[in-house]
């Protein structure tokens, strides 16, 4: 059978294949033939839960109901297996921030029982076999672990709430411990809930910082996101940053850098209530009367990868539909594994794409897993979407080595002002002369 390629572009294309899926039936069945044989036979791993919202980032909650799957290769008749379920020593369990290491033979990610915390664990792509990185009870027990990656050296970093607090605001600062648990140290402090750590090929690492800031002091939430930059040394440079007030924003999910040393993240409202964003690639932008003060400051501005048809908002349409979550190949080419879904809605026994006169509540999604090329905007089924479910992580075993981090803020030159006339008066109904009236005509003579 020949695979399904479908253009996005092209919204009409959606609708008969969309019924078909609706029905129950699987709307892919291979691999794109022009897919890198390489990669399409690399197992890749996922997360899928049930569909609801979806927590936000300092956020510890437990969804039950959660299932950490592999499939052996990325095609949609390959075979699919639970991998946790043993290890974890109970089928009710939750797991978050998947990621692989550099040579693509070991998965790390964060997991818990409803009776436990976040703990960190490991997968071995080859052997099949689960671990938990910190051995001993009560020192795994002893925090949130959260947010893990390989460094370049082989260690691991995470973020971790072990040993901090801050009258009730959430923190986590940033550990670095050797794969076997052990020498675990803090590499950030504050006051602060830093996340999401990236290795940098080059050394170091980059990653976000969410604190509590006074630049709006009399807003019941107001919030300084920063991307932050650590280097070998120990020297931290705030590269960008972003304020948002209010109890509902974008947050900056799933950060990872692609091939080519840019940073892509996942742009998602936690009250979206298909748990639905978009994917972004990180830039910024910085003005050069900011720079000639000698106090510069960067505003981050995610940008859309996917072609800007994706409305973030909750209770929205957004005729582009919707990603739950992304993973580049890093084979020299743009492509990646997203989860995505069209907005569907109910029109008796069918479901179809939604229309701007659609109401919010009668939204619903289908998530799938695709294979996604930006070049060319367009997707390839690997898992049929289905109904009441959402995919919100995904990783490859492929390995990899990105290029040096690619991030410059773009200057915005200074708007010139507009020249003034020395002789004449900044308000013209005010005359120069005190002693002279306003309305004052020269007498002709």
């Amino acid at each position: 059978m020949n695979a399904v390629i479908i253009k996005i572009s092209s919204f009409g294309i959606l609708l008969s294949s969309l019924l078909l899926t609706g029905c129950g039936g699987d709307i892919g069945t291979e691999t794109n033939q022009n897919q890198s044989a390489a990669v399409s036979d690399i197992p890749f791993a996922y997360v899928v839960k049930p569909l609801n919202t979806q927590p936000a980032i300092a956020s510890n909650q437990f969804q039950s109901g959660t299932r950490l799957m592999v499939r052996e290769r990325i095609s949609s008749d390959a075979a699919d297996r639970e991998i946790l379920a043993s290890a974890i020593g109970s089928n009710d369990y939750d797991v978050k921030h998947l990621n692989v290491s550099p040579d693509g033979h070991f998965l790390l990610f964060s997991a818990r029982r409803a009776d436990t915390s976040w703990n960190l664990f490991e997968y071995d792509f080859r052997t099949g076999v689960v671990r938990r990185i910190i051995r001993d009870d009560a020192v795994a027990e002893a925090g949130q672990d959260t947010h893990p990656t390989y460094t370049a050296d082989g260690r691991i970093v995470f973020s971790s709430d072990r040993g901090q607090s801050a009258d009730g605001q959430p923190v986590s600062v940033l550990y670095r411990m050797r794969r076997d648990g052990s020498d675990a140290e803090t590499i950030t402090s504050g006051a602060v809930y830093d996340y999401q750590p990236v290795s940098l090929s080059e050394g170091g690492l980059v990653f976000m910082r969410r604190q509590a800031t006074p630049a709006c002091a009399l807003a019941n939430d107001c919030w300084r996101f920063s991307l932050m930059q650590l280097d070998n040394t120990g020297a931290m440079n705030e590269l960008a940053t972003a304020v948002y007030t209010g109890s509902n924003y974008p947050e900056l999910v799933e950060m990872t850098q692609d091939g080519d040393g840019r940073l892509l993240t996942l742009l998602r409202d936690p009250a979206h209530p298909l748990g639905g964003g978009d994917i972004a690639a990180l830039s910024a932008t910085i003005s050069s009367r900011s720079i000639s003060s000698g106090s510069p400051s960067a505003i981050l501005e995610p940008g859309s990868y996917t072609g800007g048809q994706v409305v973030t908002a909750p209770e929205q349409i957004s005729r582009g539909g919707w990603y739950s979550t992304f993973w580049p190949y890093r084979d020299g080419s743009s492509r990646m594994l997203v989860s995505w879904t069209q907005c569907l809605a109910q029109q008796g026994s069918l479901t179809i794409p939604c229309s701007d006169t659609d109401s919010a509540g009668n939204v619903t999604s289908r998530y799938g897993v695709w294979t996604y090329d930006p070049s060319t905007r367009t997707r390839q089924p690997v898992i049929a979407g289905k109904a009441g479910v959402v995919y919100t992580e995904l990783a490859l075993a492929y390995p990899y080595q990105t290029g040096r981090l690619n991030f410059t803020p773009v200057v915005i030159p200074e708007e010139p002002e507009t020249p003034t006339n020395p002789e004449t008066p900044t308000n013209p109904e005010t005359p120069t002369n005190p002693e002279t009236p306003a309305n004052t005509r020269p007498v002709a003579n």
